[in-house]
């Protein structure tokens, strides 16, 4: 049963005074005073002590009941101590927690601490490890928990990120800004922000700044006093295919096996600079952004101007003449502008040049071709206008596409142009001190072009094949000479009609063609409508040729002759299947009063034999009309190959020769009577037996 009591109940020690106070009234126990430390211990039902308020310390105790505090709240510093048993007596520490200095102590030397941190759904949001020094924190990403930020203390790595949640790391300024963001989702690193600009600083290990980018400025520095600077940028294969060299103060793009190119692009992204170490090629400008290439010299004038918006080159200036020098992945020159000696290299042995300037349009207004020995000058819609001028300043070179008129050389200083090809030939040349224009070198024909407003080839010099090409499909071509009184044009050539028209109504047309010793070979007098061929001491000769180049016609003017040089003398007939019949058929007047194939012995209608069999032709055919595909040349006196049978019997050199049954073929005429009225000829040569193609001499009786 218990007992209860209103009030207080006090506990005296031996001296009377009061060490323990049960105050009913303001629900409290206090233990010690007077003179006494006091001390409140709770045990268990074995009586050994679980628990106990130190008064001498002023601390609560948790023991494990074998006198070994494991548990310490309080005492003189205010702290919070936490022991575990590890055996063999051994208690150490594995929490603390100092009031003073607000430090919070996790793990002992004999075991790792670990603070855990839980979500309301009893995951491990934060992990930090005593015994990896690992820290993890997590979320749900997509339903899947992941590490978004791990440190990992073994080998001292951040990694903040996972996937599908990007990492980053800000770092902000007094005013909250973010001045220094690491962004894994774009793969960025950005310095500086708006009134607080960015700096990226390598020191060397003598604390230089060996690498400095400067926010405020806009600029990138590299090396320093005694020590140059080098930037590279390497291919796949670790080859250097950027390289800007500091010490030499060069640039170079590529590398052998891999081209370099230079681009550079305008507020719009468009690519308004282009160096190609592929095709040796330089593009300045794009569609809607005209290009500028400026090089100054020491004096900081500008020797070397590419201007794109009106089509123009200005290399040199007064007393600096310009160079230009392009290399390829190989290091070859491939293009060179020389203002001292005015004279353009483009190209080099085993790399072929090209040089082109768009104007604002993308088009290309100028454009040197090395591997077909090609200048192109000017495009659709816009002329083109080259200039060189030399240390004097004098324009020495000047192509202007709106006159359509080149000028090389100036008073005191004559031009030269060279384009050179893939194997460092002189192609092109235009030599202002001699007045000469050579195009095209051994191996390497010569071309010369010339294009109109739409871009088309319409003048043509060809120097591989020797010929002049005016015009092209779509615009007919026209040549035209004129006289200086009325301006007529004495000498035209008509593209659109295939036509050559020498002469006018007032001034009479001639084609005079010259020996070597200045005679008039050949006249042709428009105002006698006369040919002659021919003069004293130079005889005549009109000569013509068939497909094969074999002579046909030979008019003879030294000994007065007109040859025919084909074998009989024919005349086109119209003849009845006419696909069917092949030179060579004897041939008859059938009963519609044409031709066809013969089928009779002794026929008297025998007309002739159709002529061009074997390797006889005619000399000349008569009655030739305009449409001939049903007509053929039938041989009515001289030379024909004709089919023959010696079915009749052998026939021999001189035996006259009839039709037979064997159709188109004639026989020997062995019946002299039948015969009368249907030889065609005589035999010319022998054929013993058999079918053949003899000739025979056409002599119808």
């Amino acid at each position: 049963m218990s007992e209860t009591i209103d009030g207080t109940i006090e506990v005296q020690n031996g001296g009377a005074a009061t060490t323990v106070l049960i105050d009913g009234n303001n629900g409290q126990v206090v233990a010690g005073g007077n003179g006494s430390v006091g001390s409140v211990a709770v045990t268990d039902d074995a009586g050994q002590e679980k628990a106990r308020i130190a008064g001498s310390v002023g601390a609560f105790f948790v023991s494990n009941g074998s006198g070994q505090d494991l548990i310490e709240i309080g005492g003189t510093s205010g702290g919070i101590v936490v022991r575990s048993a590890l055996g063999n007596g051994v208690f150490p520490q594995v929490l603390t927690f100092t009031q003073g200095d607000a430090s919070l102590i996790i793990g002992a030397t004999d075991g790792g601490g670990t603070i855990v941190v839980r979500s309301g759904n009893g995951d491990d949001t934060i992990t930090l490890s005593g015994v990896t020094g690992n820290v993890n924190v997590r979320v749900a990403v997509s339903g899947t928990l992941r590490d978004v930020l791990a440190f990992d203390g073994g080998t001292s790595t951040l990694v903040l990120g996972a996937q599908g949640r990007a990492g980053a790391v800000h770092i902000v300024d007094e005013t909250g800004a973010d001045v220094a963001l690491i962004d894994g989702a774009r793969a960025g690193l950005s310095l500086g922000a708006s009134g607080n600009e960015g700096h990226l600083v390598v020191n060397d290990a003598n604390g230089a700044t060996m690498f400095r980018v400067d926010g405020e400025n806009g600029v990138v520095d590299i090396g320093t006093t005694d020590t140059e600077g080098d930037l590279f940028v390497r291919d796949a294969a670790g080859l250097a295919v950027f390289h800007v060299d500091g010490q030499d103060a060069l640039v170079n793009i590529g590398v052998s096996g891999n081209e370099g190119d230079l681009t550079v692009r305008d507020v719009e992204g468009r690519v308004v600079f282009h160096a190609d170490g592929e095709h040796a090629a330089v593009n300045i400008g794009a569609s809607g952004n005209e290009g500028d290439l400026t090089v100054r010299d020491a004096a900081g004038n500008a020797a070397f101007h590419v201007d794109g918006e009106h089509a123009v080159v200005t290399i040199g200036v007064a007393g600096t003449e310009g160079d230009l020098t392009i290399r390829d992945g190989e290091g070859r020159t491939i293009f060179h502008v020389d203002g001292e000696h005015a004279a353009v290299n483009v190209g080099a042995s085993g790399n072929q040049g090209h040089f082109t300037v768009r104007d604002a349009d993308g088009h290309e207004a100028f454009h040197v071709d090395g591997h077909n020995a090609v200048v192109t000058i000017g495009t659709t819609g816009r002329e083109g206008d080259l200039t060189l001028r030399d240390s004097e300043n004098r324009a020495v070179f000047r192509v202007d596409g709106e006159s359509a008129s080149l000028t090389i050389g100036v008073d005191g200083n004559e031009g030269d142009l060279t384009v050179h090809d893939a194997n460092g030939e002189t192609v092109f040349h235009v030599d202002g001190e001699t007045a000469v224009v050579n195009i095209g070198a051994a191996g390497n024909a010569g071309d010369l072009q010339v294009r109109d407003d739409s871009g088309n080839r319409t003048f043509h010099v060809n120097g591989k094949d020797a010929v002049v090409n005016i015009g092209e499909k779509g615009r007919t071509a026209s040549l035209a000479v004129r006289n200086v009184l009325k301006g007529d044009a004495v000498f035209h050539v008509d593209g659109k009609n295939a036509e050559v028209i020498i002469g006018t109504s007032d001034v009479r047309g001639k084609l005079i063609v010259r020996d070597s010793s200045e005679r008039d070979a050949v006249l042709i007098d428009g105002d006698f409508a006369k040919v002659d061929v021919g003069t004293s001491g130079v005889g005549g000769d009109v000569r013509v040729f068939d497909f094969d180049g074999n002579l046909r016609i030979h008019l003879d003017g030294d000994n007065g002759d007109v040859k025919l040089l084909g074998a009989d003398c024919a005349e086109d007939f119209t003849v009845a299947a006419a696909e069917c019949i092949e030179p060579g058929t004897v041939l008859v007047i059938d009963d519609a009063g044409v031709l066809a194939e013969s089928r009779a012995p002794y026929d008297r209608r025998v007309a002739g034999v159709v002529s061009g069999a074997g390797n006889c032709r005619p000399g000349i055919v008569l009655d030739r009309q305009s449409d001939p595909v049903d007509r053929r040349p039938v041989a009515l006196v001289g030379k024909v190959f004709c089919k023959v049978v010696a079915d009749g019997g052998a026939i021999a050199v001189g035996d006259l020769l009839t039709t037979s049954d064997t159709p188109g073929h004639a026989m020997k005429a062995a019946d002299p009577a039948r015969a009368f009225g249907a030889v065609i000829g005589k035999a010319l040569a022998p054929l013993p037996h058999g079918r053949g193609l003899l000739p025979i001499l056409v002599s119808l009786q």
